[in-house]
């Protein structure tokens, strides 16, 4: 019988047969969803081995954006990042950035605070990469990781928590790290969002089949509470990133096995302007398709 991870409830089955249009990758995959809090998840998450292959050395998280624009946005985004880290640790302290690809951000992120980066990589060659380069990631998962409880001031997990094998254990593993008053950080696809209603199944933030777990608010908020640590803040993103490749889906949902660069159609970069305007509209709302959110690990004593 499948349960939930999160919370326990029962689920029911909202998608069959779902295939990649972003990389092609083969199969079909299902997905259910949790009747008690919501969250969705792939049915039979691969192992470790079978994941990993679902993510190309041309994946868009291993490589910089195409575009002029694309970049730009990425660089407005880091200087954000880091100026709301300094709000949060000050401008010292150990940092863990899980799922960190190869670091190239630690750099410039570093512009803003003088922190110590550290991260995790489960993808060998792009774990390397940044090993290369200087940058002291661990070719490992949060759970495998060899790093010292209890050292770390703030553990990012920006578009992370959904691409894991097992949530609570990843979240258990990123409290055991944490200092006590530490922080965890990141970012999320958010299922309780327009995008998602409207899309569905072609809905960006599916990204099938590498988002095996996705979250609303309100699992967001049970999945921090079941490993002791308090959500402080949810914050609705303007990112139109999820609107754009929902589109491209859509446009692109009788055309699997024509392989595009790094997911990313030609025309994706208009997509991000020209959903703009909506996507201003959701943040009122609260509605957007990405939340930022911020745990603690509250001092015991």
């Amino acid at each position: 019988m499948r349960i939930c991870k999160v919370c326990a409830g029962e689920p029911n089955i909202i998608f069959r047969g779902l295939k990649d249009l972003e990389y092609n990758i083969a199969g079909r995959f299902d997905f259910y969803k949790c009747q008690k809090c919501g969250l969705i998840f792939m049915d039979s998450v691969p192992d470790e081995k079978t994941l990993a292959s679902f993510y190309p050395l041309d994946y868009h998280g291993y490589n910089k954006p195409q575009s002029k624009l694309t970049n730009f946005l990425v660089s407005l985004n880091l200087k954000s990042r880091a100026n709301f880290y300094k709000k949060l640790i000050g401008q010292g302290g150990k940092i863990l950035d899980v799922g960190s690809s190869e670091g190239g951000h630690f750099e410039k992120l570093s512009q803003i605070g003088k922190w110590d980066f550290f991260g995790v990589e489960f993808k060998e060659e792009i774990a390397q990469k940044g090993r290369q380069a200087g940058r002291n990631i661990e070719t490992a998962t949060i759970e495998t990781c060899t790093f010292a409880n209890g050292q770390f001031d703030l553990i990012i997990m920006n578009h992370l928590i959904e691409h894991v094998f097992d949530p609570v254990a990843t979240m258990q593993k990123a409290a055991e790290l944490l200092k006590d008053d530490g922080y965890v950080v990141g970012e999320t696809p958010n299922t309780d969002s327009l995008d998602f209603k409207i899309f569905k199944k072609y809905w960006g933030g599916m990204h099938v089949p590498r988002h095996t777990y996705l979250f609303s608010p309100n699992s967001l908020k049970i999945l921090f509470e079941k490993n002791g640590l308090t959500l402080k803040a949810i914050f609705f993103s303007p990112d139109t990133s999820h609107w754009s490749v929902s589109a491209q889906n859509f446009l692109r949902r009788n055309k699997t096995g024509k392989k595009i660069k790094q997911g990313r159609t030609k025309y994706y970069p208009f997509l991000l302007l020209a959903f703009l305007p909506l996507n201003l509209i959701q943040k009122i709302l609260g509605k957007t398709g990405i939340i930022r959110f911020v745990a603690r690990k509250e001092n015991a004593i």
